[in-house]
């Protein structure tokens, strides 16, 4: 008997080690933000039009930001890149009179250490746009994939049977509907160690401007016209806590006492 209750208890640690759980999930169906992201709209001056202003808000059940090309306005919330497993949110751009630069999904450690995905947009089109950079060297990928429409990005982390994270995937949603493998990377042992990171729903960058900071760039003199970006079913997945399998682990042996 307490054979089997260990053995039961092993196979649910292992289990748990496996799967990933639900952390975090956002459609947007409120008319505020859950309390969780915070906001970062850029305080630029904008058209001159107080009406106007770069926001970041909700509006028929998607999240929504509003701002010039190369301004700032996005929504975070904090994330553990190191139980990370799984990251994901769809993407939609406005176009026409002029370009969108980079609504995307970003897990942003720092300047020097994250991933980028989104849509990149001209004055017709708008095409997926990737960029990371792992402890300072960076790579970007332009004009990927003709989207015109709704995409969904998403990041998985992957484990090798002991639970140690190996490698990176990255993915979007082609126009027909096909989920893509853009890039598989090894994960750079500081990554796998870090415990603190953003993921980030909305438009920015690395920081060039000084008073500013995490991903919010607004480094461009930009004259263009303000436009809409649309995001929706926001979600982050990790693997149990190390503590919770402890527990787990004592919850069994203590049983085993107890008979």
């Amino acid at each position: 008997m307490f054979k089997n209750v260990l053995i039961t208890g092993l196979v649910l640690v292992f289990a748990l080690q496996a799967q990933s759980a639900l952390v975090f999930e956002d459609t947007f169906d409120g008319p505020n933000f859950n309390p969780r992201w915070t906001i970062h709209e850029s305080p630029r001056e904008n058209t001159g039009d107080p009406s106007h202003p770069v926001k970041m808000d909700i509006y028929n059940g998607q999240a929504r930001s509003y701002s010039r090309s190369n301004w700032f306005c996005f929504i975070s919330t904090d994330m553990n890149p190191s139980q990370m497993q799984l990251m994901q949110v769809d993407i939609n751009s406005e176009t026409k009179p002029v370009g969108n630069n980079c609504p995307s999904l970003v897990m942003y450690i720092d300047d020097n250490n994250y991933i980028q995905m989104g849509l990149h947009a001209n004055s017709d089109h708008t095409y997926i746009y990737y960029n990371k950079k792992i402890e300072g060297t960076s790579s970007s990928q332009s004009w990927i994939s003709l989207i015109d429409g709704w995409t969904t990005i998403k990041f998985e982390q992957l484990r090798d049977g002991s639970g140690n994270i190996t490698n990176m995937n990255v993915y979007y949603k082609n126009a027909s509907g096909t989920m893509v493998l853009q890039d598989s990377f090894a994960v750079p042992e500081s990554w796998k160690t870090a415990t603190q990171a953003m993921f980030i729903v909305g438009k920015g960058g690395t920081t060039y401007r000084a008073g500013y900071s995490n991903w919010e760039s607004d480094y461009y003199n930009d004259t263009g016209t303000l436009k809409y970006a649309y995001y929706d079913n926001a979600k982050l997945e990790a693997v149990p806590e190390p503590a919770t399998i402890g527990l787990l682990i004592i919850g069994t042996f203590g049983f085993l006492r107890r008979r």
